[in-house]
């Protein structure tokens, strides 16, 4: 949210990055796959992360920036 009293601010939507930061991501609780997709999906939404697939062995990789 963005509060101005001067001029009105315009969004032209959220930047991407170049990820800094580059892991596997491995599910300890396979019971619990559900809320970890949830998870990785609401930090895609927020874009704060982005989600990558090897194309050696199919694994997912999540990266981020700091």
């Amino acid at each position: 949210d963005t509060f101005t009293e001067g001029e009105q601010l315009k969004f032209t939507g959220i930047p991407s990055f170049a990820p800094e930061q580059f892991r596997y991501i491995e599910n300890a609780d396979p019971m619990k796959f559900k809320q970890l997709a949830k998870g990785v999906d609401q930090l895609m939404d927020e874009g704060v992360a982005q989600l990558f697939t090897s194309a050696l062995n199919g694994r997912k990789i999540i990266g981020t920036v700091g």
